[in-house]
């Protein structure tokens, strides 16, 4: 009996074993989750640089209330406005830096960033670039800027400064007076012995010494006194507000007008090569844009300007009359001999003929009437 109660209970003991190692373990206790990082806190950004200011100095040869300098002026503020104040342009009248009419040698030796001259100014080391400026008989204003900017011109004066500056297209000025007299001048035979004043050496000056006149060279601020004292008999010197604005109709009898001795003065700015090269692309364009748009805009107001003077002129007395047909055309005459003179003996002289006078006719051809 005890052994069967024996072998029961190892029975009960094998069987409760089995089952308990075909049952599934008790799952481990989950880990306690680890606690969120905290966020690393956000860099503060950098701040913003400001854009870097640039400052040029630019010098005129004219005073501080010329018609010249106003325009500098607006052209300085357009710029500044444009390019949100990255571009300041100072402005100086003449002489404020260096001498009056040395303006473009002292761009080239950086003591300017800039200036505005007729480029029949840089005669003294560029004895071509009268070609540039005005031919008697030649293009308008218009006509100048379109060939500049489409026909040639500014390639030609760039190839005659050989990189001494940086020469964009900038102003030009209406027509000159033809004349201002004491004495009428009607016929080609009048002008044989008028004392003329116009600038030495210049090609309209030339030419009416081969007409027979005698021609003084002056400075504009003598003219005055010299026609009041009868030591000349006539006189070149701007379009008409530049004369109103010196008062020359209180001391002449006749007023010229004719746009064929002098169809206008073009000018370019000159920016030192180290000045341009420092800008970038994006302030170049606004600078050369805007050297276009104030010259137009600046050659309206002188339009508007010379249309006052004229009236003014004629109310006071001054006989107004357009220069006869045969003085232009021997001006013109005698002027074209003068340049094919020039460029026989020189072969730019001759390219710059070449390429003025085609463009010309080209242009006129097609707007015969412009």
């Amino acid at each position: 009996m005890k052994k069967l109660l024996f072998a029961s209970v190892m029975v009960v003991i094998l069987v409760g074993g089995l089952l308990a190692a075909c049952a599934s373990p008790a799952p481990a206790p989950a880990p306690a989750p680890a606690p969120a990082p905290s966020p690393a806190p956000a860099p503060s950004p950098t701040p913003a640089q400001p854009p870097q200011v640039i400052e040029w100095r630019a010098q005129l040869g004219e005073s501080s209330a010329s018609v010249q300098m106003q325009s500098l002026e607006s052209l300085a503020g357009s710029i500044k406005s444009a390019s949100n104040g990255q571009l300041v342009i100072k402005t100086f009248p003449g002489g404020a830096i260096v001498p009056s009419d040395e303006e473009f040698v002292a761009v080239h030796d950086g003591i300017l960033d800039m200036t505005l001259q007729s480029c029949g100014d840089w005669t003294s080391i560029f004895p071509q670039a009268d070609l540039f400026a005005f031919m008697p008989g030649g293009m308008s204003s218009m006509e100048s800027l379109f060939w500049n900017l489409e026909g040639g011109g500014l390639e030609l004066v760039r190839e005659m400064l050989n990189g001494y500056f940086e020469a964009f297209p900038a102003r030009m000025t209406p027509p000159e007076a033809f004349l201002s007299s004491v004495k009428p001048i009607n016929t080609v035979a009048d002008i044989a012995g008028l004392r003329i004043r116009t600038p030495g050496g210049s090609v309209d000056g030339v030419a009416f010494e081969r007409m027979g006149a005698a021609i003084v060279n002056l400075p504009g601020s003598e003219l005055y006194e010299a026609i009041q004292r009868g030591v000349i008999d006539t006189f070149q010197y701007g379009y008409p507000a530049q004369d109103f604005a010196v008062s020359f109709y209180e001391v002449i009898d006749y007023y010229y007008l004719s746009p064929v001795r002098q169809p206008t003065d073009f000018a370019y700015y000159s920016v030192n090569n180290e000045s341009w090269a420092a800008l970038p692309d994006d302030l170049k364009l606004i600078v050369q844009q805007n050297f276009i748009m104030e010259g137009l805009t600046n050659y309206s107001k002188m339009t508007s300007a010379d249309a006052v003077a004229i009236e003014f002129y004629k109310d006071y007395g001054v006989s107004v009359e357009p220069m006869s047909e045969e003085i232009e055309i021997a001006i013109i005459d005698v002027a074209a001999e003068i340049y094919d003179e020039r460029a026989a003996a020189d072969p730019f002289v001759a390219k710059v003929l070449e390429s003025n006078r085609k463009y010309m006719k080209d242009l006129r051809e097609a707007y015969p009437r412009l």
